[in-house]
């Protein structure tokens, strides 16, 4: 039923994220998947790709879960995480995360975040290292775009065609700007 809640004295929770109900049709669909819109039917989501609109990560236990009123047929909902900390499924073909690191959409695993090394979106900051070859860090939720120093593109190797004069002048300009 529709209404307005009021809380006094704090309040207690399971989780550590606020979610909301997002249809789907995707059944594969597990908590720590990164999902992107369904660019077939609207508000719904899917498993992200490289090549997807990124969204966010479906919550494994939401603190605070939104829901809407809408009929969406045969779809079932899934709970996306919108603030908060949640694990994600990650791969380290990005290079092995550290607390702090972006991360973003995997360029190969569907569902699955690796550590940004180039500009894009970026689903949140992880919060635990991670070295091995696939599982899950906790996340901090706050999607953002995602900008390299020019440190960190020369030392991982990413000049996007640059000249070396042109990325020691970048690199110049990143140290005294």
């Amino acid at each position: 039923t529709a209404g307005t809640i009021y809380a006094t004295n704090g309040t207690v929770s399971g989780g550590a994220d606020v979610a909301e109900n997002y249809p789907t049709l995707d059944n594969s669909l597990q908590p720590g998947d990164v999902v992107a819109a369904d660019s077939g039917l609207p508000v719904h989501v899917i498993k992200a790709t490289s090549a997807s609109a990124l969204i966010g990560i479906i919550s494994t236990k939401p603190g605070v879960l939104l829901g809407g009123n809408s009929d969406y047929g045969n779809a079932s909902t899934v709970p996306v995480a919108l603030a908060g900390r949640v694990p994600v499924k990650v791969t380290n073909e990005n290079g092995n995360i550290k607390p702090g690191d972006y991360l973003t959409i995997s360029p190969t695993t569907p569902g699955y975040a690796a550590k940004a090394i180039y500009a894009g979106y970026a689903i949140g900051q992880a919060l635990e290292n991670y070295s091995n070859g696939g599982g899950t860090v906790l996340v901090f939720i706050s999607k953002t775009y995602f900008v390299p120093k020019v440190a960190d593109m020369l030392q991982n190797g990413q000049n996007s065609g640059l000249s070396s004069d042109d990325m020691a002048t970048l690199s110049l300009n990143d140290s005294y700007g």
